[in-house]
């Protein structure tokens, strides 16, 4: 019995070492992160800006080409007569251009499915809508470590008709 155990024990830790040396190789190129974010509407009796937040993640093809997916708060937009909260996903493909060992300029284009509920003052009467749109961006990364970047980007989601501007500053850690 004990010889039994033993076996087991030794192709236990076989697995779990070979686990353990293909898991960074597998995870290689995957990276996660978070920000906080600014959302701006200037435009249909919108002139209003709050607070938001961005968790996303994506896969780093070379060094220059991503994939990457975000879900996005943009927080609670109110014109005075009405509040608009606005959250979704969004999938887009990433341009890299490397300035040097710590900084990287990008931009991205994708698309995003997006939800949005709007809340009348007055009334307390609740509309929701949802559909897909366009986005686009800017930003600039700065690679702290290997493992951590800081990222500062400006993006611009359609929401049907109207143009939500975003600025995010996060974290992003690299696999």
């Amino acid at each position: 019995m004990k010889a039994n155990q033993f076996k087991q024990v030794v192709i236990s830790l076989a697995a779990i070492s070979a686990v353990a040396i293909t898991v960074p190789t597998i995870a290689e190129g995957f990276y996660i992160g978070a920000g906080v974010s600014q959302a701006f509407i200037d435009e249909r009796g919108f002139d209003e800006d709050d607070t938001g937040s961005k968790l996303f993640g994506g896969y780093q093809l070379n060094d220059y080409l991503a994939i990457e997916g975000a879900y996005y708060d943009f927080g609670d937009i109110n014109d005075g007569s009405s509040s608009t909260e606005i959250d979704g996903l969004s999938a887009a493909i990433v341009g890299k251009l490397p300035v040097s060992n710590h900084i990287a300029l990008f931009g991205k284009v994708g698309g995003h499915e997006w939800d949005a509920d709007v809340t009348g003052a007055a009334s307390g009467q609740i509309s929701s809508d949802s559909d897909s749109d366009a986005f686009y961006g800017l930003g600039v990364e700065y690679n702290i470590s290997q493992s951590i970047s800081l990222r500062a980007e400006v993006e611009r989601y359609e929401v049907e008709d109207l143009d939500v501007d975003v600025a995010t500053v996060g974290l992003s850690f690299n696999f």
